[in-house]
């Protein structure tokens, strides 16, 4: 990841577009949480399970990837075509890739029947996710963010 910062502002729609993806990314990560917890590795033997329906949460959960994934295809087009995004063009491509590890990860444990060790796999890969989330978010215009650069 990148530890360069932009001395000058972005440009507003880039801006802006990062905040949109930093909040639907966090969506994301939270409708993750709710689908491990519905589902059969979300604890020891005794644990409780959200009481959610796992086939309908796990869809709410990739139809919101699927539209992540589309925002961030988005910014990869928007801080292309803008010279002055370049920095953020590779964090953002950086996202991009993991993004794609990450779904590849979700759909093979889906469709295998949720074995531990992807599942395992897809937690380790939400952490990554929300780290590459959080290096694009602190180019962000963002006040409380600033205080962290």
């Amino acid at each position: 990841f990148s530890d360069q910062r932009i001395s000058k502002p972005l440009p507003k729609v880039v801006d802006n577009y990062i905040k949109v993806v930093t909040l639907v990314g966090f969506v994301v990560i939270t409708l993750g949480t709710v689908t491990t917890g519905s589902g059969p590795h979300s604890g020891d033997e005794i644990a409780e399970r959200f009481n959610l329906d796992l086939r309908v949460i796990a869809w709410l959960h990739a139809d919101t990837v699927l539209f992540f994934i589309g925002l961030v295809i988005g910014l990869l087009v928007i801080t292309k075509l803008n010279s002055e995004s370049n920095h953020v063009y590779k964090t953002t491509r950086t996202l991009f890739v993991i993004c794609l590890l990450q779904g590849f990860i979700g759909y093979v444990q889906w469709f295998t029947d949720l074995p531990w060790v992807l599942v395992s796999f897809h937690v380790l890969g939400a952490v990554i996710t929300w780290i590459a989330i959080s290096n694009l978010a602190l180019f962000s215009s963002n006040p409380v963010l600033k205080r962290l650069k």
